[in-house]
């Protein structure tokens, strides 16, 4: 069949992934007849490099991810970062003075690795990260003083995200941070925010990539369901909606297919790539 696009990006959490944390044998059977196009296919996620390894395995046919909302683009190939923007420093100790006096859960990301903060048995209910708690066990590095490590790698920090137990706790931490912090404030969720610098995006990431690998952007289709999608749905030539994504996502689309749960991913290789279609 004539190709139209050349690239396929795909967010993890919410997208590829299935409420399990899993690619279903359907996705992965539809990925890789998409690779064997010769479609490059990416990944696309707020995660660091550190809690995408445990999928690479399953994936060899990946080259590139971009992480952290865009602010690390990694070549699993090469086993390198082609790009790393990191936060500045006046913006982390602001993060961490309001982090000191309201208590969230604290990760950030620093050159691809995962921090988090030391949690008790009980925390993974109370902030919400049961669906969320083999990644962080086997992915992130357990700090016990997650403040003094945040200040040990101030200057090397590409990404915080805060979560909190409450809906109330995170909008109040939004406004402080807004107001004080020069960052971009993205909520994750109800429960969390996303902080990376100013201008960073995966749209952003995404046009860096197609132009080191001379793809132009109107043959690449972007997979997302969240706000930190939001930029590389924008960006590509073709946007793709899962049926679990928000209204305000699902209207903004060129194309909405089945959840996560029910193999959207498939849907989108099958209908615009193989010539498959799933319904």
């Amino acid at each position: 069949m004539n190709r139209k696009y050349d690239l396929i990006s795909f967010d993890m959490d919410g997208t590829l992934l299935n409420s399990e944390k899993k690619i279903t044998e359907r996705t992965m059977t539809a990925l890789e007849k998409a690779a064997a196009l010769g479609t490059e296919i990416v990944i696309s996620t707020g995660r660091a490099v550190s809690e995408v390894l445990p999928y690479k395995e399953i994936l060899p046919f990946v080259k590139y991810c971009i992480c952290a909302n865009g602010a690390l683009v990694y070549d699993f190939t090469e086993e390198q970062i082609i790009e790393n923007i990191f936060m500045d420093r006046q913006s982390v100790r602001t993060i961490g003075r309001i982090c000191w006096k309201s208590r969230p859960i604290v990760q950030f990301m620093s050159r691809g690795i995962s921090y988090i903060s030391a949690m008790r048995e009980e925390d993974y209910a109370a902030y919400h990260l049961e669906e969320y708690r083999e990644s962080i066990n086997t992915s992130s590095i357990m700090c016990g003083d997650i403040f003094r490590e945040m200040e040990r790698l101030e200057d090397f920090i590409e990404k915080i995200v805060l979560m909190y137990r409450s809906s109330g706790e995170n909008a109040e931490a939004y406004e402080k941070i807004r107001q004080s912090a020069k960052v971009q404030v993205c909520f994750f969720e109800d429960m969390a925010l996303e902080l990376i610098c100013l201008g960073i995006s995966k749209g952003g990431a995404l046009r860096e990539l197609c132009e080191k690998l001379g793809i132009p952007m109107e043959r690449t289709i972007a997979v997302g369901d969240s706000e930190n999608d939001r930029a590389i749905l924008n960006a590509a030539g073709f946007s793709v909606a899962m049926g679990n994504a928000n209204v305000q996502i699902r209207e903004m689309c060129d194309l909405v297919v089945a959840d996560n749960n029910h193999d959207g991913c498939a849907q989108v290789v099958g209908m615009l790539l193989t010539g498959e279609e799933i319904l």
